[in-house]
C-alpha cells in the first residue's frame, strides 16, 4: 500500500501523481548603477553578492548580459560598454571612471564646502 500523507496526492485521487507545490518566490534584482561616483563601491559590493547568489556557475556571458542590464543606458553610452568582451573589462571601465576614491572625497570637500 503506498504511504499517503494529506497533501501529498490530489485530493479525492489515490493515484501516485503529485501535486505541484505553490511557491511563489519574489524575484531578485541586481541594483542598477547610475553613474553616482558616491554609490560605485556600495554598487559593486551588492551587484557582486546578489550576482553570485543568483549564477553560481559563473558562466562569462550570463555575468556579461546581468551586468549590463545592470547599469543605466546613460553609463552603458557615455563608456561604449556594448563593446567590451565581458564582464571583467567592464568592470575595468567603470573602474577607470567611477572608482577613484580621492576624486570622489574632493567632490565631498568641495560640496561641503560651498
Amino acid at each position: 500500500m503506498p504511504y499517503s500523507s494529506p497533501g501529498l496526492y490530489a485530493s479525492g485521487d489515490n493515484s501516485s501523481q503529485w501535486t505541484r507545490p505553490k511557491i511563489r518566490l519574489t524575484p531578485i534584482s541586481l541594483p542598477k548603477f547610475s553613474g553616482d561616483r558616491r554609490g560605485y563601491w556600495r554598487w559593486k559590493a551588492e551587484w557582486e553578492s546578489i550576482q553570485a547568489q543568483a549564477e553560481p556557475t559563473g558562466s562569462r556571458e550570463c555575468k556579461k548580459l546581468h551586468l549590463l542590464d545592470s547599469i543605466s543606458e546613460s553609463v552603458k553610452s557615455e563608456l561604449r560598454l556594448l563593446h567590451c568582451r565581458d564582464a571583467n573589462d567592464i568592470f575595468r571601465e567603470l573602474e577607470n571612471c567611477y572608482a577613484d576614491k580621492a576624486q570622489t572625497a574632493e567632490e565631498i570637500v568641495l560640496e561641503l564646502q560651498s
